[in-house]
């Protein structure tokens, strides 16, 4: 695609259909991408389906591997490894964060303990008015090109090619399609996640 002179008949464009290039972390030099005109197109969400009152002493997820160093709330996310969140995103004392849409706006919020096979447990004891947040919207992987849960960052924090996560989520997820970065929805349910795609810059690589 950056090699007009390279073509022949077809292009094999990799990561490209998602709007992403291989090693481009967007942090620092997004050159390439800009030159090649893309732009993240795939946004997965979820929501917070269940808050929880936790005392000091508690623990979370399997193996106890997270411990309430004092009373907290969390919020239950109902995805997991089944639904393609990597298992590797383990919280080991520096744990991978995700995004909550709360009414004072989008925080980053900590996941607790280890990915479960059909849920994740987030950290809600640093945000105000934690019992109005469950319905509230969570993105786990998000199309902003320098956000922190973006799909290179959170490759590497799971330790896997950015290709491994998109290829590993579920053909289960709800899919939804936006004819552009404003038009279009998100339906997302009480159960499960939803991914929504920008067909606009499918059409920009066809």
């Amino acid at each position: 695609m950056s090699s007009p002179g390279q073509r022949r008949d077809f292009v094999r464009i990799g990561l490209a259909w998602a709007g992403w290039i291989p090693g481009d972390d967007r942090s620092s030099d997004s050159s390439q991408a800009d030159m090649l005109g893309l732009r993240p197109a795939v946004t997965w969400r979820s929501t917070v389906v269940q808050v929880k009152a936790l005392e000091t002493g508690a623990t979370v997820g399997y193996g106890s591997r997270w411990t309430a160093p004092g009373p907290t709330r969390v919020g239950l996310v109902p995805v997991g490894y089944a639904d393609g969140y990597p298992a590797q995103l383990v919280d080991s004392g520096n744990p991978h964060r995700v995004l909550i849409e709360t009414p004072a706006g989008t925080r980053s919020v900590p996941v607790l303990g280890a990915v479960s096979m059909d849920q994740i447990v987030i950290d809600l004891g640093g945000l105000e008015s934690t019992e109005s947040l469950q319905g509230s919207q969570v993105v786990l992987l998000s199309d902003q090109p320098d956000s922190t849960v973006g799909l290179h960052p959170l490759a590497r924090r799971a330790g896997i090619p950015p290709h491994a996560v998109l290829t590993s989520l579920s053909a289960s997820i709800p899919r939804v399609y936006v004819a552009d970065s404003q038009g279009g929805s998100v339906r997302s349910g009480v159960r499960g996640s939803t991914l929504e795609s920008n067909v606009s810059v499918g059409r920009a690589l066809a």
